[in-house]
């Protein structure tokens, strides 16, 4: 019911308004906002699925990516067209498994290159052992065949070689270097016979002094 007075003639005017006509526009317009409410919902949930699979696809990627270098495939790479942050993130994961494929790479290579040098110094080595093993059994012929200075020679040459093959890079002993130097010197001598005269004058005290090897 709606009232309106007159104040002219002091009437009162009683008018009847159905309810649906008074609510009609009401649900016109709670339907409008309805639809608003829903279409605002739905586009809300649309941008945070795309905002959240922007950031959670990349970060899943790189994931993937580092699960495959943890179970040894070395050489994965993020292929990727990204200009952002996780483009430059993907840059340098590609960068960090490239220096390592590298270093392993060159790890490799020293290893191979230690084992073959290892093998090339004991061959080296058998060579010479052979030599003076055999000035060995060349000297004790002669001592069985009683010839002194074969012998001797022999003796002096294979000591010679031993001292020359030793691995040491250490000083050595002065008296371990005179040692040596008779060795050598005694082959010139049977080499010049009396065209050569030797003569030693050794301090004693310096026979344990330290000097570089063969220097003598």
């Amino acid at each position: 019911m709606v009232r309106s007075n007159s104040q002219e003639t002091g009437w009162s005017v009683f008018s009847y308004v159905p309810y649906k006509n008074v609510t009609e526009r009401l649900l016109s317009l709670r339907l409008i906002f309805l639809v608003l409410c829903f279409f605002t919902v739905l586009f809300i949930v649309i941008a945070s699925l795309f905002v959240s699979n922007s950031f959670t696809k990349p970060i899943k990627q790189m994931q993937n990516a580092m699960k495959a270098v943890k179970n040894g495939i070395l050489s994965t790479k993020i292929e990727h067209d990204r200009n952002d942050e996780f483009g430059d993130l993907y840059n340098g994961f590609n960068k960090l498994t490239g220096q390592l494929n590298t270093m392993i790479d060159n790890v490799a290579d020293a290893r191979r290159s230690e084992e073959t040098a290892k093998y090339h110094m004991l061959m080296s080595q058998i060579n010479p052992h052979f030599l003076y093993n055999t000035l060995d059994s060349i000297r004790m012929m002669s001592v069985f065949r009683n010839q002194p200075e074969i012998a001797k020679a022999l003796l002096h040459l294979s000591n010679l070689f031993r001292y020359s093959i030793k691995q040491r890079d250490e000083p050595l002993t002065v008296r371990e270097e005179l040692s040596q130097a008779e060795n050598y010197l005694s082959l010139q001598k049977l080499r010049f016979q009396d065209d050569i005269e030797i003569s030693y004058e050794i301090d004693d005290n310096v026979l344990e002094q330290k000097m570089p090897k063969i220097l003598l």
